[in-house]
């Protein structure tokens, strides 16, 4: 690390083939610092109401992996395993054994022959702001999921480098991060505080391609089942960014979903009189 130096950590979350062949595209010279596999689940809880402020998630989590550590991550799919089906514990362990061999460099880039679209992938990577052109060509941009952006300085007697990481990103919002700049922007190199900006500001444009994506969902599936669109809106209640790039915008369509087979005609078979 250089005084005036910038670092990025992203955390990328998706279908493990998929996940995997954006990295294959675009980071394929960088090992992830760490990473988790979860087993997804259907919830079958009717969705009574999309305003519901607790969310029942059915999904299974497991321990972290790191370059050097899989123990927890084997003991966590050990302990949940009871409530687990076979096809679950195979996938958990597999895809924990294979990430394993990648992330600690003892195999090559794993290649799934089929999607996995009962599992999901997370992994986390360090590195220089190079690593947001690799995500910016990724074609679905809510595999990001969080990001941090960091300014190397130096400090101390005697002198060291150091980073500073502003606030995480997880959305379009980025007033805390910089906010949290200004603090401590006068001690960093010239030039350094505007690249860092640049780097928060080009991560929000990630995260707001992500919450138009999903504005664009809502509308048409409003649309579908009202039959008005351009309002953003349920029963009078506005759905806001917040709502949208929060957890609550799964349980919003997954309402309208809902709504959408109740209200579509029934077919009802017949037999003709013979």
């Amino acid at each position: 690390m250089q005084h005036g130096g910038i670092k990025v950590r992203l955390s990328l979350r998706g279908e493990p083939q998929k996940l995997l062949t954006y990295w294959r595209g675009s980071l394929q010279d960088q090992l992830p610092e760490t990473a988790n596999v979860t087993i997804l689940r259907k919830d079958n809880k009717l969705p009574i109401n999309p305003w519901w402020p607790n969310y029942f998630n059915p999904n299974l989590y497991f321990e972290t992996m790191t370059r050097t550590e899989k123990k927890r991550a084997e003991l966590s799919i050990s302990d949940q395993s009871l409530s687990m089906n076979a096809t679950e514990i195979e996938t958990a362990r597999r895809l924990t054994d294979v990430i394993y061999g990648w992330i600690s460099g003892r195999t090559n880039l794993p290649t799934f022959g089929s999607a996995m679209p009962h599992a999901s992938l997370s992994l986390t990577v360090d590195g220089l702001p190079s690593l947001v052109d690799a995500v910016e060509r990724f074609g679905d941009p809510e595999v990001v999921s969080v990001a941090s952006v960091g300014a190397v300085y130096t400090q101390g007697n005697p002198r060291r480098s150091d980073v500073r990481w502003l606030p995480k990103l997880s959305d379009s919002s980025l007033t805390a991060a910089l906010e949290e700049l200004k603090v401590f922007e006068g001690l960093l190199a010239k030039g350094q505080a505007t690249e860092v900006r640049r780097t928060v500001t080009r991560i929000g444009n990630i995260f707001r391609k992500v919450l138009n994506l999903r504005k664009a969902r809502l509308n048409r599936r409003i649309t579908e089942v009202f039959g008005y669109g351009e309002r953003l809106e349920i029963d009078g209640v506005l759905i806001t960014d917040d709502m949208i790039e929060g957890f609550q915008y799964k349980q919003i369509m997954r309402w309208l979903d809902a709504e959408l087979i109740r209200k579509s005609p029934k077919v009802r078979g017949w037999r003709a009189r013979a």
